[in-house]
C-alpha cells in the first residue's frame, strides 16, 4: 500500500513512493523498480544490470526530487526528522541489485546481526536472516518475472475477443469470391460418428 499521507495536496509534478518506514538509521522512502537488463555487444550481463538500475535509480532520484523538498520542508519546520529517499533497483533478468537497495541491505545487516542462526524461523537452507531475506527476495524477483512471462504468452494463444474476430474477417475475405476473386468458401463436412466413438 502507497502511504496515502505522503507529500500530500495539488502539485504538478507528484509522485507516491511505495513503503514510507522509519528504521532504527532513519526515516526511508522507499520506491521499488524491477529493471529488465540489455545486454549488448559492449557489456556482459552483470555489467547490463549495473547500467540500467543506475539509470533507473537517476530518474528516480529526479522524480521524486520536488516532493522530497517539500515534505523535508515541513519536517525541519516542526523540527522533525528528515527523510531519505532510496530507490530499490533490482534487475530482472540477473537478479542484480542497484547501489541504494545494497546501501540499505548493508544498513540492515548490521542492524540484524544480532540475530542468530535459527533453522525454525528462517529455514534450513539459509539459517540466518541474511541468507534467508536475500532468497526471498531473489524468488520475489523471479516469480514476478515469470509472471510476466507466463501474461505475455496467454495473450499471444488466447487473443481477445476483438482480435480473434479480426482474424475470422481476415480469413473469411480471403475465401469470398466477391471480395478476392477466389473460389467461394466450402464448408468441410465432417464424418458422423459411429455408436463405438459415441
Amino acid at each position: 500500500m502507497e502511504p496515502r499521507a505522503w507529500d500530500m495536496g495539488k502539485h504538478e509534478k507528484h509522485h507516491r513512493p511505495d513503503i514510507s518506514t522509519t528504521l532504527p538509521c532513519g526515516k526511508k522512502v522507499l520506491d521499488v523498480k524491477l529493471v529488465w537488463a540489455r545486454c549488448t555487444k559492449q557489456h556482459l550481463a552483470a555489467e547490463a544490470s549495473k547500467k540500467e538500475t543506475e539509470a533507473v535509480e537517476a530518474i528516480c532520484h529526479e522524480e521524486y526530487s520536488e516532493g522530497m523538498e517539500r515534505v523535508n520542508a515541513r519536517q525541519r519546520e516542526i523540527g522533525g526528522q528528515e527523510e531519505e529517499m532510496i530507490c530499490m533497483a533490482f534487475a530482472a533478468r540477473t537478479g542484480g541489485w542497484g547501489a541504494d537497495a545494497k546501501g540499505l541491505w548493508e544498513k540492515l545487516v548490521v542492524m540484524a546481526k544480532d540475530k542468530g542462526e535459527e533453522a525454525d524461523l528462517y529455514g534450513w537452507h539459509a539459517m540466518n536472516w541474511q541468507r534467508h531475506w536475500q532468497q526471498r527476495i531473489g524468488v520475489a524477483i523471479a516469480r514476478g518475472r515469470a509472471q510476466m512471462v507466463m501474461a505475455v504468452m496467454a495473450t499471444i494463444a488466447h487473443p481477445t475477443k476483438a482480435e480473434a474476430e479480426e482474424e475470422r474477417h481476415a480469413e473469411t475475405q480471403e475465401s469470398c469470391p466477391f471480395t478476392s476473386g477466389g473460389p467461394p468458401a466450402r464448408r468441410v463436412k465432417r464424418p458422423k460418428k459411429t455408436d463405438r466413438e459415441q
